[in-house]
């Protein structure tokens, strides 16, 4: 049994290893405390918080929000929440069930390729750690999930496209798929268009038709409802942090267009794949089956999704955007690396391996450098993430949870301090308010503007990145600066210092009360400067 097994048994042996080694450096960084290595978590575990506690869709229990670019994970999480009560630990539980299942997925679908143990034992540990799940789950948000959606979508859509005659059931599945798929993470629909686009060239039309509608009735039902709301169609982080097309003029088209290629090249870990299937794309050209072969599909399906993703969407942020075309990519490819490996029970095994060691070994440089250098690199920068949320953002969280309860508070990272502490948040990134969204969707980011909507909105204190409101400066010259926290080595903090404002002057002598109050409670690492740190 072990003989047989031994691919799937190691492989989620190591994954283990690795998982119970970066979560107790992480532990033993952060004071015991589980802390997430980015502060978007948060984001979609306070609107799970406030959706199960208070029946509302937002970060706040005040409003309605469109602040998260997944859908699905905040319902997921709100399950969680209303059986076992709000906690920490949530995602990351979530976050290893999904991969120890993209695992078990992955390897049953080698199986069905006949591929030998030794290759699949290769593509799993190579999912694994160049896909960098172990990073994914402690970014504590829907990656996992989507990576695992995105995988098997693609292999039944390949199925079901590659026959002449599929059955119902795999078909059904594939609509289910497909609605999780987007609800996942808006990028799903770059494959829910290309295999519908597949449908239609295959003049399957009513597949092509189904598929869009199962595929785009969960976000249009949410855009109707966030409409309704006041808020934009799509999701303010989907808008904000999207690629849009600026410049409407001839040479404007052509250089937003250029941009897939241009980011491609700067993303060495995806362009070593996709010219890798493209190369066995070629080899493969004589191929029988034609262009509707199945592992044919597959690469034209993730070349694609990568072009339209290089396109529309943005890449890195703790190595999560593009996780799940990486992990697409190895599965294809180690599915194709059967085919170029001599037959073991050849008695000329050697002999046959002439011709396809040079192809091998030149693909196996080709991709092991810049995948291996991103999922050591993307491993090692886990606890010291998470320490650089837990120094910075979690505990601004328990400042603000302890002293301005029930107060309205403007920041530009809403995630930590809205999921621990009670207030009305005026989110000066966009992606909480609608009102800064707006200004920033029309360009009208202005000191003006912003200073309007913090009158209106009667905000107490302001705890934000100087660095980012360099251009809105006169605003911050209106308000009072009593303090800074600088965390050290930071690497995925939007700044290493973080400063904090009496937005209404009557604050001031308040703001600085609880800042000397709270500073003996922060860890040692964090440099303390300001006025409130004068006279101590």
């Amino acid at each position: 049994m072990f003989r047989r097994y031994y691919p799937i048994i190691l492989a989620i042996g190591i994954f283990c290893a690795a998982l119970a080694a970066c979560l107790i450096l992480s532990l033993r960084e952060n004071q015991g405390h589980l802390v997430y290595a980015l502060d978007d978590p948060y984001i979609h575990m306070a609107i799970a918080k406030n959706l199960v506690q208070h029946g509302i869709w937002g970060v706040t229990r005040h409003g309605f929000t469109s602040s998260a670019s997944s859908l699905f994970w905040p319902l997921l999480l709100s399950v969680v929440y209303f059986l076992f009560g709000v906690n920490e630990w949530a995602p990351f539980a979530l976050n290893v069930i999904f991969a120890l299942t993209v695992c078990f997925s992955a390897y049953f679908l080698f199986r069905k390729y006949k591929i030998r143990n030794s290759v699949i034992l290769i593509g799993l540990t190579a999912i694994i750690f160049f896909t960098s799940l172990l990073s994914l789950i402690f970014c504590g948000q829907e990656h996992v999930l989507h990576l695992l959606v995105t995988i098997v979508f693609v292999y039944f859509s390949a199925k079901i496209l590659s026959a002449e005659k599929s059955h119902d059931r795999e078909y059904l599945l594939l609509l289910i798929l497909s609605s999780i798929l987007t609800m996942s993470r808006y990028e799903g629909l770059f494959l829910l268009f290309i295999v519908g686009c597949l449908f239609i060239a295959r003049k399957k039309y009513l597949h092509a038709l189904l598929l869009a509608g199962f595929g785009l009735l969960p976000l249009t039902v949410y855009g109707l409802l966030s409409v309704s709301k006041g808020w934009y169609f799509l999701p303010n982080s989907v808008l904000l942090k999207g690629s849009m097309l600026d410049d409407s003029s001839f040479l404007g088209i052509v250089k937003f267009f250029s941009f897939s290629f241009d980011n491609l090249l700067a993303t060495p870990h995806l362009l070593v794949i996709v010219v890798t299937l493209l190369a066995i794309y070629c080899l493969r050209a004589k191929n029988p089956k034609g262009f509707w072969e199945n592992k044919q599909l597959m690469a034209v399906i993730f070349i694609m999704a990568v072009f339209l993703h290089m396109q529309f969407a943005k890449t890195g942020w703790f190595y999560r955007y593009e996780a799940y075309l990486v992990g697409l990519g190895i599965f294809i490819i180690t599915i194709f690396l059967e085919e170029f490996l001599p037959d073991s029970r050849e008695s000329n095994i050697y002999h046959s391996f002439i011709p396809v060691s040079g192809f091998v070994v030149f693909l196996f440089c080709l991709l092991i450098f810049p995948l291996a250098k991103r999922g050591f690199t993307a491993v090692a920068e886990i606890p010291r993430a998470a320490k650089n949320i837990y120094e910075q953002q979690y505990q601004m969280g328990l400042f603000v949870k302890r002293f301005y309860q029930g107060k309205t508070v403007a920041l530009n990272d809403i995630g930590v301090v809205d999921y621990l502490a009670d207030i009305n948040t005026v989110d000066l990134y966009g992606l909480g308010a609608m009102e800064t969204g707006r200004l920033k969707v029309q360009k009208k980011f202005i000191a003006e503007n912003i200073e309007d909507i913090v009158k209106k909105k009667r905000v107490s204190i302001a705890i934000i990145y100087d660095s980012w409101f360099i251009m809105q400066h006169k605003m911050l010259e209106g308000w009072v600066k009593v303090g800074q926290w600088k965390i050290s080595s930071n690497i995925i903090c939007g700044s290493d210092t973080v400063s904090f404002y009496a937005v209404d002057p009557f604050e001031r002598d308040n703001l600085i009360k609880n800042l000397r109050f709270f500073s003996a409670s922060l860890p040692q690492d964090v440099k303390q400067s300001g006025v409130y740190t004068i006279g101590e």
